[in-house]
């Protein structure tokens, strides 16, 4: 027997998301669009169900494990929002990584090879700090992010604002409004 949750006045993308979801009774298994998910107990249930949640319901991943064709993607969109985005560059800090044949800066936990012609600003024990584009549409299926004109905080939790707008038309409007309530 699994547990179902219902809940009215939801959208009906929601709905379907949730109808989705199964749990079996004792919380050692569950599905989601009947990929099916095991585990040991209700805790590594979580963990595990979570990524299959994110897999199928967020990147649309089907039952083959294949990745979806990127249809998520909007050029024309995302244009204007990088139009509308007032600072074309960040200054980020990263580490130098030492690697044959190039440069390698870790950032954001990530190796790197930077190009040559990208200037370096070398500091105290081997940080560096280098511009990067303020804009990254693709980084998320879905999702058009933009680092603040500050940059990037150091380690440690970040502030992310997701802004949902009901229709594409008027996304770089409201991207560049000083009002965004």
């Amino acid at each position: 027997m699994s547990v179902g949750v219902s809940v009215a006045g939801l959208d009906r993308r929601l709905s379907a998301a949730v109808d989705a979801v199964e749990v079996a009774d004792g919380a050692r298994s569950a599905s989601v669009a009947g990929q099916e998910v095991t585990a040991e107990g209700a805790a590594a249930l979580r963990a595990v169900l979570s990524r299959k949640l994110y897999e199928v319901l967020h990147t649309g991943r089907d039952a083959s494990g294949d990745a979806p064709a990127r249809t998520l993607r909007d050029p024309e969109t995302e244009a204007a929002l990088t139009r509308a985005t007032p600072h074309r560059e960040v200054l980020v800090s990263g580490v130098l990584a030492a690697a044959p044949g190039g440069r390698v800066v870790e950032l954001d936990g990530l190796r790197v090879r930077v190009p040559d012609d990208v200037p370096l600003t070398e500091g105290a024990e081997g940080v560096v700090r280098l511009r990067l584009p303020a804009v990254r549409p693709a980084l998320s299926p879905g999702f058009f992010l933009a680092d603040g004109s500050a940059g990037r905080p150091g380690p440690g939790a970040v502030l992310r604002v997701y802004v949902r707008v009901p229709h594409c038309c008027g996304a770089a409007g409201r991207w560049s409004s000083r009002r965004w309530c």
